[in-house]
Protein backbone atom coordinates (compact mmCIF):
# COMPACT_ATOMS: atom_id res chain seq x y z
CA UNK A 1 0.00 0.00 0.00
CA UNK A 2 0.95 3.66 -0.50
CA UNK A 3 0.60 4.15 3.40
CA UNK A 4 4.01 1.44 3.85
CA UNK A 5 6.18 3.53 3.62
CA UNK A 6 4.86 5.77 6.28
CA UNK A 7 4.32 3.40 8.56
CA UNK A 8 7.67 1.49 8.36
CA UNK A 9 9.40 4.68 8.67
CA UNK A 10 7.44 5.55 11.85
CA UNK A 11 7.96 2.39 13.19
CA UNK A 12 11.78 2.62 12.53
CA UNK A 13 12.08 6.75 13.70
CA UNK A 14 14.84 7.60 16.21
CA UNK A 15 14.94 11.57 15.60
CA UNK A 16 12.63 11.57 19.12
CA UNK A 17 9.67 12.93 16.88
CA UNK A 18 11.44 15.60 15.46
CA UNK A 19 10.65 16.28 11.90
CA UNK A 20 13.99 16.59 9.45
CA UNK A 21 12.79 18.38 7.01
CA UNK A 22 12.12 22.25 6.83
CA UNK A 23 8.71 22.60 5.80
CA UNK A 24 6.51 26.06 5.78
CA UNK A 25 3.80 25.79 8.46
CA UNK A 26 1.60 28.91 6.67
CA UNK A 27 -0.36 25.58 4.51
CA UNK A 28 -1.19 23.90 8.03
CA UNK A 29 -2.22 26.98 9.23
CA UNK A 30 -4.00 28.33 6.63
CA UNK A 31 -6.01 24.76 6.21
CA UNK A 32 -7.06 25.26 10.51
CA UNK A 33 -7.72 28.88 10.08
CA UNK A 34 -9.60 28.84 6.83
CA UNK A 35 -11.26 25.64 7.81
CA UNK A 36 -11.94 25.48 11.70
CA UNK A 37 -12.49 29.21 12.36
CA UNK A 38 -14.43 30.67 9.67
CA UNK A 39 -17.00 28.52 8.31
CA UNK A 40 -20.34 29.52 9.33
CA UNK A 41 -21.90 27.57 12.70
CA UNK A 42 -22.77 23.85 12.69
CA UNK A 43 -21.92 23.68 9.35
CA UNK A 44 -20.11 19.72 8.89
CA UNK A 45 -16.23 19.73 8.31
CA UNK A 46 -16.22 16.90 6.73
CA UNK A 47 -15.60 15.57 3.23
CA UNK A 48 -18.80 14.73 1.23
CA UNK A 49 -19.01 11.19 0.22
CA UNK A 50 -15.77 10.21 1.69
CA UNK A 51 -15.82 6.90 3.65
CA UNK A 52 -14.02 7.86 7.17
CA UNK A 53 -13.38 4.51 7.91
CA UNK A 54 -10.87 4.09 4.91
CA UNK A 55 -7.29 3.15 6.18
CA UNK A 56 -4.60 5.98 6.14
CA UNK A 57 -3.25 9.10 7.81
CA UNK A 58 -5.81 11.51 9.59
CA UNK A 59 -4.88 15.17 11.16
CA UNK A 60 -7.19 16.09 13.60
CA UNK A 61 -7.32 19.20 15.66
CA UNK A 62 -9.72 20.17 18.80
CA UNK A 63 -9.91 23.10 20.33
CA UNK A 64 -11.30 23.81 24.13
CA UNK A 65 -14.67 25.43 24.36
CA UNK A 66 -14.23 29.50 24.16
CA UNK A 67 -10.63 28.52 24.08
CA UNK A 68 -9.69 28.17 27.19
CA UNK A 69 -6.67 27.46 27.94
CA UNK A 70 -6.75 24.99 30.35
CA UNK A 71 -4.05 22.14 29.79
CA UNK A 72 -0.91 24.14 30.88
CA UNK A 73 0.87 26.91 29.53
CA UNK A 74 3.72 27.88 26.93
CA UNK A 75 7.26 29.10 28.60
CA UNK A 76 10.02 29.76 26.65
CA UNK A 77 8.87 28.04 23.34
CA UNK A 78 8.05 24.77 25.24
CA UNK A 79 4.62 23.59 26.51
CA UNK A 80 3.97 22.61 30.03
CA UNK A 81 1.44 20.37 30.68
CA UNK A 82 -0.57 20.79 34.01
CA UNK A 83 -2.51 17.62 35.63
CA UNK A 84 -5.30 18.29 32.96
CA UNK A 85 -2.71 18.50 29.96
CA UNK A 86 -1.32 15.10 31.27
CA UNK A 87 -4.75 13.64 31.63
CA UNK A 88 -5.57 15.21 27.46
CA UNK A 89 -2.02 13.29 26.15
CA UNK A 90 -2.88 9.93 28.31
CA UNK A 91 -6.54 9.91 27.27
CA UNK A 92 -4.91 9.75 23.56
CA UNK A 93 -2.85 7.12 24.00
CA UNK A 94 -5.37 4.74 25.41
CA UNK A 95 -7.67 4.97 22.01
CA UNK A 96 -5.93 1.71 20.48
CA UNK A 97 -7.60 0.00 23.51
CA UNK A 98 -10.58 0.75 22.51
CA UNK A 99 -10.23 0.80 18.88
CA UNK A 100 -7.99 -1.70 18.11
CA UNK A 101 -7.56 -0.73 13.87
CA UNK A 102 -6.40 2.73 14.94
CA UNK A 103 -2.57 3.97 16.17
CA UNK A 104 -2.15 7.12 17.77
CA UNK A 105 0.70 8.94 16.24
CA UNK A 106 2.16 12.48 16.68
CA UNK A 107 0.58 14.64 18.70
CA UNK A 108 0.30 18.12 20.97
CA UNK A 109 -1.28 19.15 23.81
CA UNK A 110 -1.60 22.80 23.79
CA UNK A 111 -2.80 25.43 26.42
CA UNK A 112 -6.47 25.54 24.51
CA UNK A 113 -6.04 22.50 21.74
CA UNK A 114 -5.07 19.53 20.87
CA UNK A 115 -3.57 17.93 17.61
CA UNK A 116 -2.89 14.44 16.84
CA UNK A 117 -1.87 12.16 13.61
CA UNK A 118 -3.98 8.82 14.02
CA UNK A 119 -3.48 5.98 11.82
CA UNK A 120 -6.13 4.25 10.42
CA UNK A 121 -5.52 0.14 10.15
CA UNK A 122 -6.70 -2.21 7.51
CA UNK A 123 -9.71 -3.98 8.29
CA UNK A 124 -11.05 -1.18 10.40
CA UNK A 125 -14.86 -1.03 11.30
CA UNK A 126 -15.04 2.36 12.84
CA UNK A 127 -15.09 5.99 11.87
CA UNK A 128 -12.86 8.74 12.74
CA UNK A 129 -15.98 10.54 13.91
CA UNK A 130 -16.83 7.72 16.18
CA UNK A 131 -13.47 7.53 17.64
CA UNK A 132 -13.69 11.46 18.40
CA UNK A 133 -17.18 11.27 19.99
CA UNK A 134 -15.28 8.80 22.12
CA UNK A 135 -12.24 10.32 23.25
CA UNK A 136 -13.89 13.69 23.60
CA UNK A 137 -16.51 12.23 26.15
CA UNK A 138 -13.54 10.28 27.81
CA UNK A 139 -11.81 13.48 28.77
CA UNK A 140 -14.66 15.35 29.57
CA UNK A 141 -15.57 12.81 32.02
CA UNK A 142 -12.07 12.58 33.62
CA UNK A 143 -11.79 16.26 33.40
CA UNK A 144 -14.90 16.44 35.69
CA UNK A 145 -13.35 13.99 38.47
CA UNK A 146 -10.53 16.36 37.71
CA UNK A 147 -12.36 19.55 38.45
CA UNK A 148 -14.31 18.07 41.39
CA UNK A 149 -11.51 16.18 43.41
CA UNK A 150 -8.32 18.53 42.30
CA UNK A 151 -9.73 21.63 41.89
CA UNK A 152 -8.94 22.14 38.06
CA UNK A 153 -10.23 24.89 36.44
CA UNK A 154 -13.77 24.42 35.21
CA UNK A 155 -14.81 25.03 31.70
CA UNK A 156 -17.54 26.99 30.36
CA UNK A 157 -20.54 24.09 29.70
CA UNK A 158 -18.72 21.87 27.55
CA UNK A 159 -14.80 20.97 27.74
CA UNK A 160 -13.98 21.05 23.71
CA UNK A 161 -16.10 22.57 20.68
CA UNK A 162 -18.69 20.47 19.23
CA UNK A 163 -16.56 20.53 15.58
CA UNK A 164 -12.92 19.42 14.75
CA UNK A 165 -10.97 20.12 12.41
CA UNK A 166 -9.23 17.02 10.00
CA UNK A 167 -7.39 16.55 7.21
CA UNK A 168 -6.57 13.54 5.10
CA UNK A 169 -2.91 12.80 4.81
CA UNK A 170 -2.92 11.96 1.17
CA UNK A 171 0.67 11.42 0.68
CA UNK A 172 4.98 11.67 2.24
CA UNK A 173 5.05 15.33 1.90
CA UNK A 174 1.57 16.17 3.47
CA UNK A 175 2.72 13.77 6.38
CA UNK A 176 6.01 15.25 6.90
CA UNK A 177 4.54 18.72 6.95
CA UNK A 178 1.75 18.13 9.54
CA UNK A 179 4.24 16.23 11.33
CA UNK A 180 6.96 19.33 11.10
CA UNK A 181 3.94 21.54 12.33
CA UNK A 182 2.72 19.60 15.71
CA UNK A 183 6.84 19.39 16.89
CA UNK A 184 6.55 23.25 16.27
CA UNK A 185 3.16 23.90 17.30
CA UNK A 186 4.98 25.18 20.94
CA UNK A 187 7.18 27.38 19.81
CA UNK A 188 5.00 29.07 17.72
CA UNK A 189 2.59 29.48 19.45
CA UNK A 190 2.16 33.56 19.86
CA UNK A 191 1.65 33.13 16.07
CA UNK A 192 -1.04 30.28 16.33
CA UNK A 193 -4.80 31.16 15.17
CA UNK A 194 -5.92 30.12 18.20
CA UNK A 195 -3.72 32.01 20.32
CA UNK A 196 -5.36 34.47 22.52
Amino acid sequence: RTYDLLRNKMQNRTDGGVCPYFIPLSFITNLITNHLMTLPQRKSLRLKDFDYSTSGYYFLTLVTKNRMELFGEIIDDKMYHNNAGQMIMDSYLTIPNQFPTIKCMDAVVMPNHFHCILEVCDNNTTTISAVMRWWKSLTTHKYIEGAKQNQWEMYDKKLWQNRYFDHIIRNQHDFDMIRNYIFQNPSRWKKDCFYQ
